[in-house]
């Protein structure tokens, strides 16, 4: 049938994420664009644990927190996110993300930039 996919758990890995061509301790992800979904768009799950780092967005995001609690600070804004929690944010916010204890997160982004780049 053509107008859908579906990615079965255990059909997709869960890989480093890197930012800045360096993998980050504790934290993965899977994004479904590399398994065949739109090249424009993309989706995936994000998981960290005990992890802290700066990122600018490359894309619009839109995030549900599925599990656990996530800090999102952009400026002087703080945002304290925890699982059923969902944000939209635009390309090119610059934010710390960090967790405490651990986060899994299903995201969606549009369009798809593949570099993510730290905050320098």
């Amino acid at each position: 049938m053509n107008g859908y996919r579906i990615f079965k758990k255990g059909s997709y890995d869960f890989n480093p994420f890197i930012l800045d061509k360096e993998k980050l301790e504790n934290t993965y992800e899977v994004t479904l664009s590399k398994y065949g979904s739109r090249e424009d768009l993309s989706c995936g799950i994000f998981r960290m644990t005990e992890n802290s780092f700066e990122l600018v967005y490359p894309n619009d995001e839109v995030m549900l927190i599925l599990e656990g609690e996530v800090v999102l600070v952009a400026g002087k804004d703080r945002l304290d996110l925890r699982a059923g929690d969902i944000i939209q944010v635009k390309e090119g916010l610059k934010a710390t993300v960090s967790t405490k204890d651990y986060v899994e997160i299903f995201w969606v982004g549009y369009p798809v930039k593949a570099v993510k780049s730290a905050i320098k």
